[in-house]
């Protein structure tokens, strides 16, 4: 009985306690479980055989409106169910006395398919007064709706509770003054009831907005006005790596990756947009390429020696090579290395070297014209000028006389057919100025994969690496951050379809080794490399290979 009516398991009374003559399942024994649904159904659990007639075995699907049982779903459990729970994505978990449900061996707990989809959106206001939470299908009915504002993604101001519309279905705030010409987040959440048995869960809808006010220059439009399309998958990803409260805010939304670029576009870029593809003018006709490679490090004896690496394809390249220690002192670099020498390698086989630029006749004030660089002015630095076939190269920095600061520089001359497609410079690394930095130059816009290798070292018998490298990316021009990774794992299932396509060595599972993606337009950058803890030496690699 409920209410003086006659009711087994389940009924509805009215809000003055009269029972709701309309909601009328006729189930045939107890209830221990419900949850209701976006789409207008309630699940109920129990240990009834029959509902509305219909023979039901402990579980059935009933409309709200009226207590009717849906005929088209049957889970068809063999024992009594005795909790219920709705997933935030319409997969239901049940629990109970069963070994069969859905035609399929569980024992006491399964998960079912939801029968239609879920859908949950946030919709802005045009004028920035009011939201709307629209939740369809399958999903589980919350009971209430509390909305919050923020202007980073983190940080979060509520804006109150909302109240339901029926004729949506959702949920609904007015009064609102979000504000103009500047993005903003805006957050719907909730919390699922819990049951006997069950428990409640957190659920949420993320948007970010942009709004215009009406009679302004896009006419009351709330699409963001500036921001470009996202430029790859992984730039988002690799954001969202570095901001776990971000990642974290924007869990399983369809939309995240949209969502971090347009966090990554208006508070991390607002000086520097230029790395990004942009479709800037002229960019798209330019054949892309990495046309310069630099190494400033710690030189010294054994594996402190500067080594740089390339790797050419496509046909023959034309360079100038240059180790620079002495005349670094003019750029009030501290401690520079003596007499540096350079050797250039194929493999193991010697193919060219140079201790003192001077003796070389092809190092002219030409070529230093050519290659954009400075000239030439001190007698103990080393420099040549050489053409190499398609393959992989090394050239080894060293000091004659001791150890110090030096600079090794490769620049891509014309006369070739050749390109790039790898650079690398392996060093020994300290703190302070004493850190591995490689500059490059870039012409055209592409894809780079960007790594920061220590543990990885040690397969190759280098035993004093880095044991746990961080890489960061500078523009030459502004000296701002660009993109930072400390472990690689942090991303590892996009980093390792980078490699592949890089056809670089992939890095154990777990490594402490850093690696980064970008998309880089014409300019100068510089990788920086260090230690992630304070006082952390040892000898790292840094590579930047050109995804094709």
């Amino acid at each position: 009985m409920l209410s003086g009516t006659p009711r087994t398991g389940l009924g509805r009374v009215n809000a003055d306690g009269s029972i709701d003559s309309t909601f009328a399942p006729g189930l045939n024994g107890p209830v221990n479980s419900i949850a209701l649904q976006t789409d207008g159904t309630v699940l109920v659990g129990g240990t009834f055989t029959s509902a509305g007639g219909v023979a039901r075995a402990g579980f059935a699907k009933l409309a709200v409106a009226n207590g009717a049982v849906d005929g088209s779903y049957d889970a068809a459990p063999n024992g009594a169910v005795k909790t219920i729970v709705v997933s935030p994505g319409g997969k239901v978990v049940v629990g109970g006395a069963f070994t069969t449900i859905g035609g399929a061996a569980r024992y006491l707990f399964a998960r079912l398919t939801p029968t239609t989809g879920v859908s949950a959106s946030l919709i802005v206001g045009s004028d920035g007064s009011s939201l709307l939470w629209q939740r369809t299908g399958a999903g589980p009915e919350i009971p209430y709706a509390n909305f919050e504002m923020s202007t980073n993604g983190r940080d979060w101001s509520p804006l109150g509770t909302g109240v339901r519309d029926n004729s949506i279905p959702g949920w609904r705030i007015s009064g609102l003054s979000l504000p103009a010409n500047t993005y903003f987040y805006a957050r719907a959440i909730s919390l699922v009831a819990s049951n006997q048995g069950g428990s409640g869960s957190f659920i949420e809808t993320v948007r970010a907005q942009y709004i215009v006010p009406s009679g302004g220059t896009t006419g009351g439009s709330t699409e963001p006005p500036e921001v470009p399309p996202r430029p790859s998958n992984f730039l988002a990803e690799t954001y969202l790596s570095a901001n776990p409260d971000l990642a974290n805010a924007l869990a399983g939304l369809p939309d995240r990756l949209d969502l971090a670029w347009v966090d990554y576009y208006t508070h991390k870029m607002a000086t520097d947009t230029e790395h990004l593809y942009m479709s800037g003018e002229g960019e798209s006709s330019v054949d892309p390429k990495l046309t310069n490679l630099s190494a400033r490090a710690w030189i010294g004896p054994g594996e402190q020696s500067l080594i740089m690496g390339i790797v050419i394809s496509d046909g023959p390249v034309k360079v100038l090579v240059r180790a620079l220690g002495p005349s670094l002192a003019a750029y009030q670099i501290p401690n520079p290395v003596a007499d540096p020498a350079i050797t250039v390698y194929s493999g193991n086989t010697v193919i060219a070297s140079n201790d003192n630029w001077g003796t070389d006749p092809s190092v002219t004030p030409a070529v230093m014209t050519e290659a954009g660089t400075t000239a030439m002015t001190n007698a103990l630095d080393s420099a040549m000028v050489i053409t190499l076939q398609p393959g992989p190269y090394t050239f080894v920095v060293k000091g004659k006389n001791g150890s110090g600061v030096g600079l090794g520089e490769l620049f891509l001359l014309s006369g070739g057919t050749g390109r790039l497609t790898n650079i690398s410079a392996r060093a020994q690394v300290g703190e302070g100025g004493d850190i591995l930095i490689a500059g490059f130059i870039r012409q055209g816009v592409g894809e780079l994969l960007l790594r920061g290798v220590g543990p990885d070292l040690a397969q190759y018998g280098i035993t004093n690496y880095l044991t746990d490298p961080v890489i960061s990316l500078h523009k030459l021009s502004t000296g701002s951050t660009i993109v930072a990774n400390d472990d690689w794992g942090q991303i590892v299932g996009a980093i390792s379809d980078k490699n592949a396509r890089a056809g670089a060595v992939p890095f154990p599972q777990g490594s402490k080794d850093s690696a980064a993606y970008v998309v880089l337009g014409s300019g100068g950058y510089t990788l920086h490399v260090s230690g992630a803890q304070p006082g952390e030496k040892g000898v790292a690699l840094v590579e930047v290979f050109e995804l094709r």
